[in-house]
């Protein structure tokens, strides 16, 4: 018996995952918010699973010191919420909208009830709660680099690779905090990658990858 090629497979991996998502956000609630407004706070127990439609949202800490650690920028089309639904633990951040959001909402209870129901459904939750396991780990292994230049090159090809896209929205402030180091120094190093012809300004807010790899290489990705 001929075995299915890695793309058949794949393919239908995504089918399944989207078929889970449609089951997931069946019976969702809608919602938006506006720039600036919180979707929930650090210490809430989190109850719900989110879908951010559109719009972005990022996921903040304060550092015993009082400084910011955007822990994650979530775009459309992610979820929020995966991973800590399983045992209801406390939100460790609070999400705040970088833009006007729309977003879709199902209970704690909604999912298992599904998950009962539909196998296939705890199996597209594991693998995404995978994908989150593994953007953590490249995460920690970034803000691990004492070199803040590489730091910053790693987490621009973290966000391009999910943003499937050379393009990044973020002021220099979120840049900043999601890669721990003061804003003015986000600043400065942002001018020294242009200056090596690794990266474009883009307007007030914008960063676009011009020689993805020459920031591996920085990186230490090849």
């Amino acid at each position: 018996m001929e075995k299915p090629s890695v793309s058949s497979v794949s393919s239908a991996s995504r089918v399944e995952r989207n078929a889970a998502r449609q089951l997931l956000f069946a019976q969702a609630t809608a919602g938006t918010l506006e720039r600036g407004q919180n979707l929930f706070h650090v210490g809430e127990a989190c109850d719900t699973l989110w879908l951010v439609d559109s719009g972005r949202l990022r996921l903040v800490s304060v550092l015993p010191d009082g400084r910011e650690l955007v822990r994650d920028v979530v775009s459309a089309g992610e979820t929020i919420g995966m991973a800590l639904l399983v045992d209801g633990a406390a939100y460790p951040y609070t999400a705040q909208a970088l833009d006007d959001v729309e977003y879709r909402r199902v209970s704690r209870q909604q999912v298992l009830d599904l998950v009962e129901h539909q196998p296939f459904v705890a199996l597209a939750i594991l693998q995404a709660m995978s994908v989150k396991l593994r953007q953590a780990n490249e995460r920690n292994a970034m803000l691990a680099q004492k070199n803040p230049l590489v730091r910053l090159a790693a987490f621009l090809l973290e966000r391009s690779a999910r943003l499937q896209s050379e393009s990044i929205e973020l002021t220099v402030d979120d840049l900043g905090a999601a890669c721990g180091m003061r804003r003015e120094t986000a600043s400065r190093k942002v001018g020294e990658l242009c200056d090596l012809g690794l990266v474009e300004r883009v307007g007030q807010s914008g960063i676009r990858i011009v020689d993805k790899a020459g920031l591996q290489r920085l990186a230490g990705r090849v």
